[in-house]
Formats: structure tokens, C-alpha cells, sequence
């Protein structure tokens, strides 16, 4: 996904605020479809496996951590989406004996291998201390630079206890860093992933912190 905001925008666009609500059951393909289309040139994502079914794959897979705590958001026109954990929450198992035979079947090994991999690592590195945790956001690629990721973000911050908690999230896209840098998100640790892996930056955003 790239939310920079030097992305391009067509001349002379003055778009309607963005409206984000939390997903309902009936949201659920969409937010699947919505973080599958922002997310297929990510470099994590591509470095597991590059077939084009797999990010609606591993979305459908990982949607299923967030329900229980509505930690999904929607804009209302189905142009941007996030994955978040409220403070005190862990994230569930995500490769459970089924979804393993699935990825299996359709994906072969490589990518299995890769995930745990980076769920090992992202585990292992993980803010210990009560926190907001940003799982993903995106928005389509034909809205980006259009303040649907903006409006998304602030969303999170506000329903996720942002203003009492740390927020905490993983960047694998240098053209992000300014994005979570104007919400307060400041580098933490960088990790490089194996097999000639990208580079994934831990980012940190203070309690109670003001975006410009």
C-alpha cells in the first residue's frame, strides 16, 4: 500500500469527507477486497508469495483475529480499511491446521514457511506494554493521496484509545514513513527479514500525541 502524500491526485479534485464506521458482518468480503487491492505491492506481502490470489488470501485468513473486538474500520464508499487491536488485546493464532492445509493447496510451501517466519520475528519484537496496535490500513490505489488513509488513521487513534494508550504498528514501505510520521509515529527497531527479505521498521506513537 502506499498512503504517501506526494501520490498523485487529479486536478481539481475536492473530495466529500471521508466517512469511517467499524465493519459489520455484511462488510467483510469488502474489507478483504478493499486491504487485498492496497496491499498487493507490498513488500512483505510480495515476499511471501507473489501469486496474485494471496493477499486476498491472507486477508480473508487474518480478518477473523479482529472480529471478536471490532477492531475493523470501513470508509463508506469502500475505498479504505484497517485491522487494529484495542489496549490489552493479544492477537490469536493465525495459522491454524486448516488455514495451513488451504495455503498448502493453493500456495505450496514457501509461503507457510515465510509466515511463520515473520510471525516468529514480528512476536519476538513486539511493544510489550499496554498499546493500540495497528495490524494494517490501506486504501485502494485510485484514491491514493485523497485523505481516505488520513481519515482511516484517525479513526483507529480515536476508537482504538489512541489518546490514553501508545499506538504501535509494522512499516515494510519507504514511502509510508512520512504518512505515520504526521500521526506521531517515530522508528523503533528494524528488522530484515530472511531469504533476502524486506526491511520492516517496529514504529511507535506516544500516548496522547497530536497529529499536524
Amino acid at each position: 500500500m502506499d498512503l504517501s502524500p506526494e501520490a498523485a491526485r487529479p486536478p481539481f479534485f475536492s473530495p466529500a469527507p471521508v466517512q469511517v464506521r467499524r465493519a459489520g458482518p455484511n462488510d467483510l468480503d469488502l474489507v478483504v477486497d478493499i486491504l487485498a487491492d492496497a496491499f498487493q505491492d507490498d513488500p512483505v506481502v510480495l515476499w511471501l508469495s507473489d501469486h496474485p490470489d494471496f493477499p486476498g488470501f491472507n486477508f480473508r485468513v487474518v480478518i477473523e483475529a479482529f472480529i471478536a473486538d471490532q477492531g475493523i474500520l470501513i470508509d463508506e464508499s469502500g475505498s479504505a480499511a484497517a485491522l487494529f487491536l484495542p489496549p490489552g488485546k493479544k492477537m490469536a493464532s493465525l495459522v491454524s491446521p486448516m488455514v495451513a492445509l488451504k495455503g498448502l493447496w493453493h500456495f505450496g510451501s514457501g509461503p507457510l514457511i515465510r509466515a511463520l517466519r515473520l510471525l516468529s520475528l514480528f512476536e519476538k519484537h513486539h511493544y510489550q506494554a499496554d498499546h493500540l496496535y495497528i495490524f494494517a490500513i490501506g486504501n485502494r490505489p485510485a484514491v491514493r493521496g485523497r485523505g481516505y488513509g488520513s481519515a482511516v488513521m484517525k479513526a483507529v487513534l480515536s476508537l482504538g484509545g489512541g489518546a490514553e494508550y501508545p499506538t504501535y504498528l509494522e512499516n515494510s514501505k519507504a514511502a509510508n514513513f512520512a504518512f505515520y510520521h504526521k500521526f506521531g509515529f517515530e522508528s523503533q527497531t528494524r528488522l530484515c527479514l530472511p531469504q533476502k527479505g524486506p526491511d520492516v521498521t517496529t514504529m511507535l506513537r506516544p500516548a496522547g500525541h497530536h497529529w499536524a
